[in-house]
């Protein structure tokens, strides 16, 4: 059925983009490129329908049953063939119980034989034994879809009528197979046909509901068209490509999140908003991600690893263990579980992951795709595209165009019953605007406000008149839900197994799924691969979660698998039975020691035929006509007759009595067994009688979800420490953080803030690896803690609630890392090696000038590359392996050519100045900040360098000889640090560091005037060199600015 089709979409899409992103990087590999989930340690949940997006952080981590799972029900070892399908996703629960379920194609044969594949191989290599399908009521016997004794050519015909759309891949598995498996139904009868029939009535109107959305959308052009500007009518445009699958997934998501970094909004590439929309940060991550990946140099890293903790721990079974499924597939846990198992064992014995980047990335990539929750994804994208809306669209008639096109979109796909739950949810919320109607009048209104004439849509009267029926098929699917899970247990608890497979489209699915994890239950869901580009003229779409045929209803319906559903239902019970009458006959034979007359042979089989048809109203009777002897088999030839609904179909049948053993056999005679089941799905195609309709729950009380635009539910308050948070999200020295469903609600202040503070961090390229580990410690974490260091933006608002003077605010102002605007600039500071202490505050203030803006890159001279890691909170190897922003600076403390470490202040001006000549800095330059076109090493000084040296007689020769050569080039010279004021106060000298490091991306083609303003006699310049005023005046000015710049940065 269509049902569904946009959270088909949405998963299609997603299952695109994700494959798109792995492939070329996991087959290599080998890596597990599955979604997985892990049971949640409470479930607070109640009802089949729960609030998707509520959970708390608590309920996401990992339950510590998970691993005392039995292997047999552990769903993280079930593995499908790739060339079938892939899992979808994975759910450990605490009960025992395990699901795999299939989402079918249905009628696409490409999708129906690898679901006839993967059946196989879960019954022959996973033990499953008992399928259960949707569209069936019963046992179903594939005696009846083998008309010959001849194997070859009953496996023909199965395949001829799985290519028609007649019989399912799970029908195909069930003739082909020699495994012992048993196939049951798990519809109401009634239900499924009822639903039959309103499918059927409801496509009756399909011309002329065809015709009023497609004038609407004419219309709703044409207005677009005059009062849109080009980016709210590209937005428009954009979306109405994505919802018709013209771009897919990932390129919407990066429109979006363009559109959104241009003007400055909220975008979902920023990682920081992990905790706002985790699934689609975390899609736009996983993009990132792929592009630094080499399937190549991780298996290499691995290799590398298992051969280090061989030297540390080698005769540990567990090391052993854990290493052995670094390179499976089935790592037998969540991705998260899996590499903090990993992360313990390497704390134990000191293993630096700084020296193994594509095992954290591949760890990383991992983690975030595991934890997409596909049921999440589309509420995210749908408030996303609602705050996009609101600041693209700002006039009345704007903001009246827009709901227009948004009912109408709902409208037309509750009409097409393409609807998913959310978007039922959606319809719920406004379904007394959403109608034909409402749309007419409101179109009509708003093209004479424009001055755009539109042609009449329609019967908008006629289609209202249809809306009962809509709601009513809708309240049948769902009903249909609430049984399946039911009859699925029951069986499973009658024949005594604790694992089955269920068989259902993608509607009926996602409910499924919610059931099973409100039981406890583990499941798989998995989707058959098919080529969505292929099909034939007969369907409307066809989606790897979700039925779309034209003229269907859903899984297993009445264009698909009638024959299946009827056919089985209505013939299974003789062929279950053995027909005992037959056995009997038997029996008789082999007492009489010889054949009976045929004539009294037929009249007995016929005898206890009719008593049989009487036991079940006479819904089937069959009459035997012809007997005959084939060796040790007495073949009797039948007339059956089915009857339904008032109406007969007709089907010859050849039973086989095996007269040594007693077996008995019943099958479609083999002379026009295909034009009898075509002819018998044919016939069911008229028309039903009109009955009663059936008492079903209301659609609104059926979908319970609490959706945009309603309000959203209030969360469950859980007390999730920082260091919870830390320890869940430390995986191989990075954070990985553990982010529920619907971001931070609910959870305390100091733990989203500490969070979103390393979130920030990584943003920037720059793991904060000293708060990281406070927080793993259970230290407590304070604002000074969450801004160090963070290079983040003034908060000026709280500047002013501060009390802080205008001439302060001003000046902070000025300073605002996240403001500058100037040219490219290589910023250097030579630092004596004697007494590097003394510029900490410089280096620091330098560095996240460096991370906030691209157009800046550092070289430090004189300090030890680890002097400099830590005070940056870095580690050693990511400054040297230069990853993200620090791939802008670099830390020089060897004497060039001797290899030696620079031991005096002479040793790094030395080094710095053959640099500069010998174009090493302006190289440096050039690739850091991405500098294209021609730029000669005079030009690159007098337009791009900035320099910050000492105030002794080395460093000062050499900035003149600098300026000598180059007027243009900036220089600051730092105040002497042993002027009596500094030597004795330890927060002055490191105000006036901080200043200096700040204000040296700023003085290219500096404002005098400004700065004479803002830093009144603070800084002076003589002969073209800046720096510090040493008046008392001026250092307590520079002390003031120092202290509120660290009292508001980080704060916005």
């Amino acid at each position: 059925m269509q049902i569904g089709v946009e959270e088909k979409k949405l998963t299609k899409r997603l299952n695109h983009t994700i494959a798109i992103l792995t492939l070329l990087f996991f087959v290599a590999s080998g890596a597990n490129v599955y979604p997985q989930q892990i049971s949640p340690v409470s479930e607070s949940v109640t009802g089949a329908h729960a609030k998707d997006g509520m959970r708390s952080v608590q309920q996401t981590l990992p339950d510590t049953r998970a691993a005392q799972i039995r292997p047999e029900l552990n769903p993280y070892l079930i593995a499908i063939p790739e060339a079938e399908g892939t899992i979808e996703e994975i759910f450990q629960g605490t009960q025992d119980g395990l699901i795999v379920h299939i989402q079918n194609v249905h009628a696409n044969y490409e999708a129906e034989t690898h679901i006839k594949n993967i059946l196989d191989h879960l019954a022959r290599h996973h033990g499953f034994s008992l399928i259960q399908l949707e569209g069936a009521v019963s046992k179903l016997d594939p005696g009846i879809l083998k008309p010959t004794h001849v194997k070859d050519a009953n496996l023909k015909l199965v395949d001829l009528l799985m290519r028609e759309g007649r019989v399912t891949g799970a029908d195909a598995f069930a003739v082909e197979t020699d495994l012992p498996v048993e196939l049951y139904g798990i519809e109401d009868e009634a239900l499924y046909m009822e639903n039959v029939r309103m499918f059927r009535s409801i496509y009756a109107h399909s011309e002329e509901v065809n015709s009023f959305f497609s004038e609407a959308r004419r219309a709703i052009d044409k207005i677009s068209r005059k009062l849109l500007a080009p980016e709210p009518l590209d937005f428009t445009r954009k979306k109405e490509a994505f919802d018709s699958d013209k771009i897919d997934l990932l390129d919407y998501l990066t429109y979006l999140a363009e559109t959104a970094k241009t003007n400055g909004w909220v975008s979902v590439a920023d990682l920081r908003e992990l905790t706002e929309y985790p699934n689609l940060v975390r899609l736009m991550r996983l993009h990132e991600l792929e592009q630094k990946m080499d399937a190549n140099q991780l298996k290499a890293e691995a290799e590398a690893l298992k051969s280090e903790f061989a030297k540390r721990m080698p005769d540990s079974d567990r090391a052993a263990e854990i290493l052995s499924r670094l390179d499976e597939r089935e790592k037998g846990e969540s991705p998260r579980n899996y590499y903090r198992e990993l992360t313990k064992l390497s704390e134990e014995v000191k293993i630096d992951y700084i020296g193994y980047p594509q095992i954290r990335l591949s760890a990383e990539y991992l983690i975030y795709q595991d934890e997409i929750d596909r049921h999440g994804l589309f509420r995210e994208l749908k408030r996303y595209e609602k705050y996009m809306e609101s600041n693209l669209f700002k006039t009345e008639e704007e903001k009246d165009l827009v709901e227009i096109i948004s009912f109408t979109n709902l409208l037309e796909q509750y009409f097409h019953l393409e609807m998913s739950r959310e978007q039922i949810a959606l319809y719920l919320a406004d379904r007394e605007n959403i109608k034909a109607t409402w749309i007419e009048s409101h179109v009509r209104s708003l093209s004479e406000k424009a001055g755009v004439p539109t042609a009449a849509l329609g019967n908008a009267a006629g289609l209202d008149a249809y809306m009962a029926d809509l709601q009513y098929f809708y309240e049948l699917v769902l009903k249909r839900d609430q049984i399946f899970l039911d009859k699925v247990r029951a069986r499973m608890k009658e024949l005594g197994q604790d694992k089955t497979i269920v068989v259902t489209g993608g509607f009926h699915k996602s409910a499924l799924a919610e059931q099973y994890r409100n039981a406890g239950l583990s499941y798989v869901v998995v989707s058959p691969n098919v080529d969505v580009t292929e099909g034939s003229e007969n369907y409307l779409k066809v989606m790897l979660d979700e039925d779309a045929v034209v003229g269907s209803v859903f899984a297993g319906t009445f264009a698909v698998a009638v024959q299946n559903f009827l056919t089985q239902a209505f013939l299974s019970p003789i062929s279950l039975s053995r027909l005992v009458q037959f056995d009997a006959a038997a029996a008789a034979l082999a007492q009489a020691g010889q054949p009976l007359p045929p004539s009294q042979f037929i009249s007995l089989v016929n005898q206890a035929l009719a008593a049989q048809s009487a036991l079940i109203g006479n819904r089937i009777t069959v009459q035997a006509t012809a007997v005959r002897e084939a060796g040790q088999l007495t073949v009797v030839n039948l007339n059956a007759v089915v009857r339904v609904e008032g109406r007969e179909f007709r089907f010859n049948v050849e039973a086989s009595i095996n007269r040594v053993t007693g077996g008995f056999e019943v099958r479609l005679a083999p002379e026009g067994a295909i034009r009898q089941i075509n002819e018998f799905a044919n016939q069911l195609r008229e028309t039903v009688p009109v009955e009663p309709r059936l008492e079903v729950p209301p659609l609104d009380q059926a979908i319970p979800i609490e959706f945009e635009p309603l309000p959203a539910p209030t969360p469950v308050p859980v007390v999730v420490t920082p260091q919870e948070a830390a320890n869940q999200g430390a995986v191989l020295d990075e954070f990985v953080p553990l982010v529920p469903r619907a971001g931070f609600e609910g959870v305390g202040e100091e733990t989203r803030n500490a969070v979103e503070a390393l979130l920030e961090a990584q943003e920037a390229g720059r793991p904060a690896r000293r708060l990281f580990a406070a927080m793993r410690e259970g230290k407590p974490i304070g604002e000074a803690e969450l801004n160090r260091g963070t290079g983040e933006p003034i908060n000026l608002a709280r500047a002013r609630e501060a009390g802080l003077s205008e001439e302060l605010i001003a000046a902070l102002e000025f300073f605002d890392p996240a403001t500058y605007t100037g040219p490219k600039q290589l910023l250097v500071s030579v630092v004596d090696p004697e007494a590097p202490e003394s510029s900490r505050e410089e280096v620091i203030a330098i560095y996240q000038r460096v991370i906030r803006s691209d157009a800046l890159a550092a070289v430090i001279y004189g300090v030890p590359i680890e002097t400099v890691a830590d005070w940056l909170d870095v580690r050693p190897d990511e400054l040297r392996m230069g990853t993200g922003a620090l791939g802008r600076i670099q830390v020089i403390n060897e004497i060039e050519r001797r290899g030696e470490t620079m031991l005096t202040l002479s040793d790094a001006v030395e080094r710095a100045e053959k640099d500069f000549i010998s174009g090493a800095l302006l190289n440096f330059f050039r690739a850091a900040v991405h500098y294209e076109g021609a730029l000669t090493p005079q030009q690159f000084l007098n337009r791009n360098a900035a320099i910050s040296h000492g105030s002794d007689q080395v460093s000062e020769r050499f900035g003149e000889r600098l300026r000598a050569g180059a007027r243009g080039i900036v220089s600051l010279q730092r105040i002497d640090p042993l002027l009596d004021a500094l030597r004795s106060d330890g927060e002055l000298r490191r105000a006036v560091s901080f200043f200096e490091g700040e204000i040296l991306p700023l003085l290219r083609d500096a404002d005098i005037a400004l700065i004479n303003r803002l830093f009144p006699d603070a800084l002076v310049n003589k002969g073209g060199v800046w720096q510090v005023s040493n008046t008392s005046q001026a250092l307590a000015f520079v002390e003031s600015i120092y202290r509120a710049y660290r009292q508001v940065a980080g704060a916005a």
